[in-house]
């Protein structure tokens, strides 16, 4: 098991474990939760970005429209953790 300089053993926990409790990160935290990501579901269908991974899956046969499929990939990727 790794230490570090203190002498304090560290040890990886699942991401489903950790609780912010504090009045810096918690805030932040749940109005990304609330507000940030629930808007930006609402934009990326109002807009068709959604769509596009329908086409790009060769579901669908709509052209892409709106923002590059990379951007909104990488996107994706940030809201899974919250």
């Amino acid at each position: 098991m790794a230490q570090n300089t203190a002498g304090h053993p560290i040890h990886p926990v699942p991401f489903t474990d950790v609780h912010m409790t504090d009045m810096f990160w918690l805030p932040r935290i749940e109005t990304n939760r609330a507000v940030t990501i629930p808007h930006a579901f609402k934009m990326n269908e109002e807009t068709s970005r959604v769509e596009n991974f329908a086409f790009g899956g060769g579901l669908s046969d709509k052209e892409p429209q709106g923002i590059c499929l990379f951007k909104y990939a990488r996107w994706c990727t940030f809201v899974t953790f919250f």
